[in-house]
C-alpha cells in the first residue's frame, strides 16, 4: 500500500461500529450511551491493527510515515475528496514542527494553483487556520484580511478567518489591519470587516464612526444588518436615522425588527408594535409551529 493512499477510515470504522452496536441492542437504544460507546470505540479502532493495513493500526500507518510533504499531500487529498480528514493524520501535521508549519504557510500564502480547484483551496485554508491555531504558532493575520477581502458569500474561510481574528490576542494590530482594509472592501467582506470590528472594544469610536457613515450612504451593507450593528455599539447619533429609515411604509419585516431592536436599545424604551399582516416574512414566522422552532 502506498503511503498517499487516500483511505476513508471513518466510513470503515463507522461500519464496525454499526455491526457492533447491531449486536448490542441495550446500548443502541439509549442515545447517550450510544455517543459514549462510539467514543470509546473509535478510540481503540483506532490503536487497534488492521489486516487491510498490513498488521498496523490506522494510528501507526500515519506515524510511520514520518515525512511532513506526505502528511500535507494527504490532508489535501481528503479536502479535495470530501473525506473525514483521519484525527491521527490531524495529529500528526499539529506535531510536525516548522516543516509541516512553513509549508501550511506557503498554501494560504499561494495566489493560485492548476494543481487545485478555487474551492477546495479555500476548504483547504480553512482547516490549515484551524491547525495553525491547534499548533500554537503565529497567524499570518495581514494575509488573513487579503483572503478575506476576496470571499463573495459565506463559506468555511470566511468563518476560520473570523475566528481567528476575532481570537488574536494582538487585538490592537488586528485592528489597524481592519481599518486599513476597510476602504478597499465591498459588499460581503466590508461585512466582514465590520462584523469584527463591532466585535471588539471601540474606544475611540472610530467603527462607530465608520458605521454611522454607512448608515447615512447608500451601503454595501444590507440596512438591518447595520442596524444591528449600531445595537451593539449603542451609537446615539445614529438614533435620527434610525428612525428615519423605521417610518419607511415599504420597509420589510426582517429590516423593521433589526430596526426596532436597535433603537430600543438605544433608548430604553420599547416601541409600538407595527401591524406586518401580509408581509410575506412574516407571516412565515407568525404561521411556525411551535414544534418547527424547536423541534
Amino acid at each position: 500500500m502506498n503511503n498517499t493512499d487516500i483511505i476513508d477510515f471513518q466510513s470503515r470504522f463507522t461500519k464496525d461500529f454499526i455491526s457492533w452496536s447491531n449486536k448490542h441492542p441495550e446500548i443502541a437504544k439509549d442515545e447517550e450511551k450510544l455517543k459514549q460507546a462510539a467514543l470509546l470505540a473509535q478510540a481503540k479502532w483506532y490503536a487497534g491493527s488492521k489486516k487491510w493495513l498490513d498488521g498496523l493500526s490506522p494510528n501507526e500507518y500515519f506515524y510511520h510515515i514520518g515525512d511532513a510533504k506526505i502528511y500535507v499531500s494527504m490532508f489535501v487529498k481528503y479536502i479535495e475528496e470530501d473525506i473525514y480528514i483521519p484525527d491521527p493524520l490531524i495529529e500528526c501535521l499539529i506535531d510536525g514542527g516548522d516543516e509541516v508549519y512553513n509549508i501550511l504557510i506557503n498554501i494560504i500564502n499561494i495566489e493560485n494553483s492548476k494543481d487545485i480547484t478555487p474551492d477546495a483551496l479555500s476548504d483547504v485554508r480553512a482547516e490549515i487556520i484551524s491547525i495553525i491555531e491547534e499548533m500554537q504558532r503565529d497567524h499570518p493575520y495581514s494575509r488573513y484580511i487579503s483572503l478575506m477581502l476576496e470571499i463573495e458569500e459565506p463559506c468555511k474561510l470566511s468563518e476560520a478567518i473570523s475566528y481567528a481574528l476575532e481570537s488574536a490576542e494582538e487585538i490592537d494590530y488586528v485592528k489597524e489591519l481592519l481599518y486599513s482594509a476597510y476602504p478597499i472592501s465591498s459588499n460581503y467582506a466590508k461585512m466582514l470587516v465590520l462584523d469584527l470590528l463591532c466585535s471588539m472594544p471601540d474606544e475611540d469610536e472610530r467603527t462607530a464612526d465608520l458605521v454611522l457613515a454607512e448608515l447615512n450612504a447608500n451601503s454595501d451593507v444590507e440596512l438591518g444588518i447595520l442596524a444591528g450593528y449600531e445595537a451593539i455599539l449603542m451609537d446615539e447619533r445614529s438614533l435620527p436615522l434610525l428612525k428615519a429609515y423605521i417610518e419607511d411604509p415599504d420597509i420589510d419585516y426582517f429590516t423593521y425588527t433589526q430596526l426596532r431592536y436597535a433603537i430600543e436599545a438605544i433608548t430604553g424604551d420599547l416601541m409600538d408594535e407595527k401591524d406586518f399582516s401580509g408581509d410575506a416574512d412574516y407571516e412565515k414566522i407568525a404561521n411556525l409551529k411551535e414544534e418547527d422552532i424547536f423541534g
